[in-house]
């Protein structure tokens, strides 16, 4: 069996329940995959034992909406005592998480979360990057984990414990290309970063060592979550 480090990123409201920030601008059915990935992450993690490390978000007003403080989603996790940055219920941290709070969307960006997920090195088999959003904070923390732990400990993004929004899955739907789901997994895999459906996939998936070349190997723009 394998031991894993699990790295749960954002399961607060404002990114799993379709009535929070983000799901009140979209159709509740925007959220249907994403309420799935709760209820099996939340499964998941129970039944492991190895490191953990829940991730939460502290924003600056107008950070996601360009400046602009008319936007809906201007103030997205910038009161941490707001409905919005609860925890989701289902993914309430466990007594033995390392909790951390993020101020961008990239966790590698705070110090904390470098030195939990380095502790994992040595420890764990693999260091699963799982939760909300996949192609947004998710995709960018996977990145930087995979560049700075190469070598040493595989980094994998599970499909089945990482979602978001269905149309960011669907090429008709009129979003970002940085936050298009099949664009981001290819700049991952291109990145080193193991892509599987399911976590006990992943050694099978590294061993088959399939690469997609990235659309575009520029670093992304700074991404609004749309």
């Amino acid at each position: 069996m394998h031991r894993f480090g699990l790295v749960v990123i954002d399961p607060v409201r404002a990114f799993t329940d379709p009535a929070g920030v983000i799901g009140r601008i979209h159709p509740a059915d925007q959220f249907s995959l994403i309420v799935e990935t709760v209820e099996r992450l939340a499964s998941f993690a129970a039944a492991q034992s190895g490191p953990k490390v829940w991730v939460t978000s502290l924003y600056a007003p107008g950070q996601f909406s360009g400046g602009d403080m008319g936007h809906p989603l201007a103030h997205l996790c910038t009161d941490p005592a707001s409905a919005d940055c609860a925890w989701d219920p289902r993914l309430v941290p466990p007594a033995d998480a390392f909790v951390v709070t993020k101020t961008d969307m990239d966790a590698g960006s705070c110090l904390a979360f470098v030195e939990a997920t380095e502790a994992m090195v040595g420890d764990v088999d693999a260091v699963l990057i799982t939760g909300f959003w996949l192609s947004a904070c998710v995709a960018a923390t996977a990145a930087s984990c995979a560049q700075r732990l190469t070598g040493r400990v595989p980094v994998v993004v599970p499909l089945s414990l990482a979602a978001t929004r269905l149309g960011l899955y669907d090429p008709g739907d009129d979003h970002p290309a940085v936050v298009d789901v099949t664009t981001r997994l290819a700049q991952l895999r291109a990145g080193g970063v193991v892509i599987c459906d399911a976590p006990d996939a992943w050694r099978s998936e590294l061993t088959n060592g399939r690469r997609v070349p990235p659309p575009d190997a520029s670093p992304p723009p700074r991404a609004r979550y749309p």
